[in-house]
């Protein structure tokens, strides 16, 4: 090693370093166990409950820590009239519990509770309840609706920042070591300076809205300083703004290049240094990785690995299919079609290699987000999932023709095969126009020149893998902002119990309810005989017990028509195993029986 070449290495090493170091911040920022979305595991007053003095505040309590803004929590009465005396706060500095006072002299009523919070993962979470005082809460009237255009603003920001990233990652990929020459082509430079707009740009907007889209205000609140105060000092915030910083330090990476001087050697190009793009783009890929599910929950660093993995392997297989197609299928330069015989089997290798990698890391992702085959089926995440595999396993199809087509054309060129000749450019003629580029194989002497292989087709073929590549971009974006299925999914709880009067006379109940969450559920009872005669109940009553979170009992009468209890609204506070005694009035008699349950 020279006197000049371990230091020429630490300075092209120091982007990588500083990435690195940058990557272990992130980690430690996101390794806190927490759910993927906040769930609220209690409220103050209970949800659905009636108190017999007036509150002073109202609270609810998450299973993590969520960001707040002034107006998280409105609480209206009947005529929707606000009834709040103050800024939504964090009691104790808890930031699982989000609180608000409420004005003096609160009248007898019911009242509504609308809540808006931002979980870990950097998602908008909503939701209300009612309550009553000195009267029963009843059912929760609707929240009001989110800004639409602020939804459609953040939903396109979203869908821009995850393509521009994606096409930039996998074009810079594919031209530094795929196709080194590709850099000096003005097609390669301008696609690198559209997805690289694309991506800073749409993230700048998404830092700009997320607060307001937090918070669930309308568009024209982006300029609120306490909104924005709120996203720079939430993960999400910091993770987007690290995005950022990477991206425009590419910008830097991509101005120090230079390349052939008009008329000099190629060797007189300085092609950008594949250390620090290769520490910038992880950076890139982190903040996406920590801001979404796998930086939440259990085994944070397991999930955020796989989660980058997979960010980066659509990015070299979906970037590079940009590249090819609308570049080097494309360009009139004679290099370029030249260079096709010697970078399709290549790309070809390491598209496998992508594809690979996303089947093993989409699988873990499947499996941790969404938990069971019934999530799978019935959650709008599940549904998500299928729609996105079967739209990859198209795209899988096409790459096995794009395959197929290399291999005829190019795979066995240079006589790895043990057939002579080398591939290199020609051109079909239709009279006297030139009408496009195709691979040929240069005849050795003793054979005849085979047929163009038309590049054409080839070309079709990656348009239509890329297109189908947007689709599944665009399902990811929805996925990230949806929630999981392991947490979106909660299975019905049904039993069939025994229940005896003070006779030793018995009945069978059978017991649904659903779903099995915190707040309003619905309870379905049916009595018969244990020979299966369906008996009539007259009267039914359920009285709910959390021994271990020291609730209840909460005494509930439930409406009877036909004879039995059809989908009756209960409310359940907190999550939790739930002791259940049911009263049953069958003629003159009273029948018990008692179950449990696990809620949420």
């Amino acid at each position: 090693m020279t006197r000049g070449a371990l230091p020429r290495i630490v300075r092209r090493g120091r982007t990588a370093a500083l990435a690195v170091v940058a990557a272990l911040v992130v980690l430690l920022l996101g390794a806190g166990p927490a759910s993927a979305h906040a769930t609220v595991q209690s409220t103050s007053p209970a949800e659905g409950g009636q108190v017999a003095t007036a509150p002073a505040t109202v609270s609810v309590t998450f299973d993590e820590g969520v960001g707040i803004s002034a107006g998280s929590i409105k609480v209206v009465d009947g005529q929707g009239r606000g009834v709040t005396s103050g800024r939504a706060f964090h009691p104790a500095g808890d930031t699982r519990t989000v609180a608000v006072p409420l004005a003096p002299g609160l009248a007898r009523g019911a009242y509504l509770v609308i809540w808006h919070v931002v979980s870990d993962d950097s998602h908008p979470v909503s939701g209300s309840f009612s309550f009553g005082y000195g009267v029963p809460a009843g059912r929760p009237a609707a929240a009001a609706q989110d800004d639409v255009a602020l939804g459609v603003v953040h939903g396109v920001a979203d869908f821009g920042a995850l393509a521009g990233s994606v096409v930039l990652l996998g074009a810079v990929f594919f031209l530094s070591v795929l196709w080194p020459r590709g850099w000096w082509l003005g097609r390669s430079r301008r696609l690198l300076a559209v997805a690289w707009g694309a991506a800073i740009v749409s993230t700048a907007v998404l830092f700009v809205v997320e607060g307001p889209y937090g918070a669930s205000r309308p568009l024209a609140e982006v300029t609120d300083g306490s909104l924005l105060a709120v996203t720079v000092g939430s993960t999400y915030g910091k993770l987007l703004l690290l995005r950022l910083v990477a991206l425009l330090a590419g910008l830097f990476v991509w101005r120090s290049t230079r390349g052939p001087a008009r008329g000099s050697a190629r060797g007189s190009a300085r092609p950008p240094s594949r250390v620090d793009l290769g520490g910038l783009a992880l950076l890139v890929v982190e903040s996406f990785s920590f801001a979404g599910h796998a930086g939440q929950g259990t085994w944070v660093p397991l999930a955020s690995t796989m989660d980058a993995l997979h960010v980066a392997a659509a990015s070299v297989w979906l970037g590079g299919l940009v590249v090819l197609g609308t570049v080097l299928t494309r360009s009139v330069d004679a290099g370029a079609a030249a260079d096709l015989g010697t970078v399709l089997p290549r790309w070809s290798r390491v598209a496998m290699a992508a594809v690979a990698t996303l089947a093993v890391t989409g699988a873990y992702q499947a499996w941790r987000e969404v938990g069971s085959w019934d999530a799978l089926a019935v959650t709008a995440y599940g549904r998500l999932v299928v729609g996105k595999v079967t739209v990859l396993a198209v795209m899988l199809l096409l790459a096995s023709y794009g395959r197929r087509w290399v291999a005829r054309h190019a795979g066995r060129a240079g006589g790895g095969s043990g057939e002579s000749g080398t591939v290199g450019p020609a051109a079909v003629y239709a009279g006297d126009r030139t009408s496009g580029s195709v691979l040929v194989r240069a005849a050795g002497p003793a054979e005849r020149a085979p047929a163009p292989a038309p590049v054409g087709t080839l070309r079709r073929s990656v348009a239509a893998e890329a297109a189908l590549g947007a689709v599944v971009l665009v399902l990811t974006a929805v996925l990230v902002n949806a929630v999981p299925g392991r947490q979106a999914y909660l299975p019905s709880f049904t039993t069939s119990v025994l229940a005896r009067n003070s006779a030793g006379d018995t009945i069978r109940v059978d017991v649904l309810v659903r779903p099995t969450s915190p707040g309003y559920e619905g309870m379905s009872l049916r009595a018969s005989t244990p020979n299966g005669r369906p008996v009539p109940l007259q009267l039914a009553a359920a009285s709910f017990t959390n021994p271990a979170r020291g609730i209840g009992p909460i005494d509930l009468d439930l409406a009877t028509a036909a004879g039995r209890v059809e989908d009756v609204l209960i409310s359940v506070p907190s999550p939790g195993r739930w002791q259940v005694m049911l009263r049953l009035r069958v003629d003159s008699s009273t029948f018990v029986a008692a179950t449990s349950y696990a809620v949420g």
